[in-house]
């Protein structure tokens, strides 16, 4: 087995991050792209385990979320049952929590669309990650405070 030198798994990942086609990088560097692939998950593992590790009590004063939608390799209705069974293809939403002032992605998640409760897990996992004010009655019970609750429109208004 042949195993690339860490220069090389470098600028492999430095041609990745840029945004080069896995082909080009391929041909380039010589390098296999199964192997150009399989370094990507390796390493989007580990920055994974690094972010979920690092990424807890932060102090942001005012967090964006969006939800982004894609299609991966075909449509629903295109599909196969055996490529409808794959995970790997169909439709997906990607989640994506920005801070305005500092420009930090806090987290992020990627689900596919049958997941019914993705939302409600990206809230959770973004909430894992902030810091937020206790209450006075919240520290006495030595809790976080309850993220998830909703304040009821004013049914007067509109």
């Amino acid at each position: 087995m042949n195993a690339l030198t860490k220069y090389k798994q470098i600028g492999v990942l430095r041609k990745l991050t840029n945004g080069t086609p896995l082909r080009t990088i391929t041909r380039d560097m010589g390098v296999a792209r199964n192997t150009c692939s399989s370094l990507l998950l390796r390493f989007g593992g580990a920055c994974q385990q690094f972010l979920d590790k690092e990424m807890r009590d932060l102090e942001l004063r005012h967090v964006e979320c969006d939800e982004l939608f894609t299609i991966v390799g075909k449509q629903r209705y295109n599909l196969t049952d055996a490529e409808k069974a794959n995970s790997r293809m169909g439709r997906f939403f990607v989640y994506v929590a920005l801070d305005e002032d500092s420009r930090l992605v806090p987290t992020h998640r990627v689900a596919k669309e049958g997941d019914k409760d993705r939302t409600l897990k990206f809230i959770k996992r973004l909430a894992a990650c902030l810091q937020f004010p206790r209450s006075r009655r919240a520290s006495q019970r030595n809790q976080r405070p309850n993220c998830y609750a909703l304040e009821k429109p004013d049914s007067r208004v509109g």
